[in-house]
């Protein structure tokens, strides 16, 4: 009787054993797959770099078209995006000590969207997605002459606004925890409105009406190569 009592001991001790051991190895393995990508709940921000090609004597840092990017990840595999671009251009021009110009212009745009990640491997995580958004921008353009105001002018606009969505994918691959690199392309759907120019040419002004609007689709490269941080 005594042994058969030990040798059910034995069986529910070792019974245990193994089931602990199938434990470790489960969640060992999920934090092995989900060590370098975000998890549930995770925020994430990254930059685009060479927005501009990668030979362009211009900064590498580009804000343009969707460059800088958030995303929250509502589950391991959904994240939530919001993209913004923005960019704003000054020059002045005084090679004529007499005349001086200044041109200005800028853009904004906003964009919110969501991101489906696909299994990729321990350190790649490709995804597809959508965006919906708008952006605005305009221009203004001054010659100021100091011998005779008579030739001063401005003209201001025309501002621009556009309204669309992108259907894209990219790829992210995690360096190192929480440090990623990857890039994204896709394809746009949009329409862009030309509004009025005004100009004004020694104290007259003139307002034209506006330009109209043009239906865009296209591929695009938005972030070219990005770098990104999970916080």
């Amino acid at each position: 009787m005594k042994k058969v009592i030990l040798s059910a001991l034995a069986v529910v001790f070792a019974f245990n054993i193994a089931s602990a051991q199938e434990e470790v190895v489960r969640v060992t393995t999920v934090t092995t797959t989900n060590y370098f990508k975000p998890n549930q709940g995770d925020v994430t921000a990254d930059l685009g770099l060479f927005g501009n090609g990668i030979f362009s004597s211009q900064s590498p840092v580009n804000t343009f078209n969707g460059m800088l990017k958030g995303r929250l990840f509502l589950m391991d595999d959904l994240a939530l995006r919001v993209s913004l671009s923005a960019s704003q251009e000054s020059k002045t021009n005084t090679s004529d000590p007499d005349v001086t110009k200044k041109n200005s212009k800028g853009s904004f745009g906003l964009f919110a969207g969501i991101e489906k990640h696909f299994d990729g491997t321990a350190r790649l995580s490709p995804y597809v997605g959508a965006d919906l958004g708008i952006g605005v921008g305009n221009e203004t353009s001054i010659t100021d002459n100091k011998k005779d105001n008579n030739f001063d002018s401005s003209v201001k606009g025309p501002g621009t606004f556009y309204i669309g969505g992108k259907l894209l994918f990219g790829a992210d691959y995690y360096i190192a925890q929480s440090l990623y690199v990857g890039a994204e392309a896709g394809l746009d759907l949009g329409c862009n409105f030309t509004g009025r120019t005004t100009t004004t040419v020694g104290g007259t002004t003139k307002t034209s009406e506006p330009e109209g609007s043009n239906f865009t689709l296209g591929t695009g490269v938005y972030a070219g190569f990005k770098i990104g941080f999970v916080f």
